[in-house]
């Protein structure tokens, strides 16, 4: 075996290192990307386990068509109002509406927490949203969180 011969092992051993190293890489890169996703759907899962709530009432007002709500934080996650979505029948009442004002009761709030839009444990909130409904008709109240557990609650209009 000359030297042509030496070169050309010594050539595709290099080529071979070159390629196994890319290997390495590309593979360090998909441990990293899945980590990093369950990770995410980790910490999107403790959040859901968490979160709990429960409307304690919904009623209507045929005059000034109205749904009143109270609704409980009964999970031990703090929650954003801006972030609820509610629904009235298949009507949903979205965030930047006018016909909606969702706020934390005063009287239900948790220590020096007087943060408007979070909803912390313990705390309930009451909710307003404007709204035409057939009256002696029954509706359904659902109030879905930021992590999608979600209460609903039966009220005739």
């Amino acid at each position: 075996m000359g030297f042509d011969g030496i070169a050309s092992q010594a050539i595709m051993f290099i080529a071979v290192l070159g390629a196994s190293a890319m290997l390495i890489v590309a593979f360090n890169n998909q441990i990293t990307t899945a980590s990093g996703a369950m990770t995410t759907q980790q910490s999107a899962l403790s959040y859901q386990i968490k979160t709990a709530i429960n409307i304690e009432t919904a009623t209507f007002n045929s005059t000034s068509h109205l749904v009143t709500f109270y609704a409980r934080n009964t999970g031990t996650t703090s929650l954003r109002i801006d972030k609820l979505s509610i629904y009235v029948g298949i009507t949903w009442i979205g965030n930047a509406s006018t016909s909606r004002n969702v706020t934390v009761q005063p009287d239900t709030q948790v220590g020096t927490n007087t943060n408007s839009n979070i909803w912390d444990p313990n705390e309930v909130i009451s909710g307003n949203l404007s709204i035409v409904l057939n009256t002696g008709s029954v509706y359904t109240l659902r109030v879905i969180t930021q992590y999608l557990t979600e209460d609903s609650l039966d009220f005739t209009a």
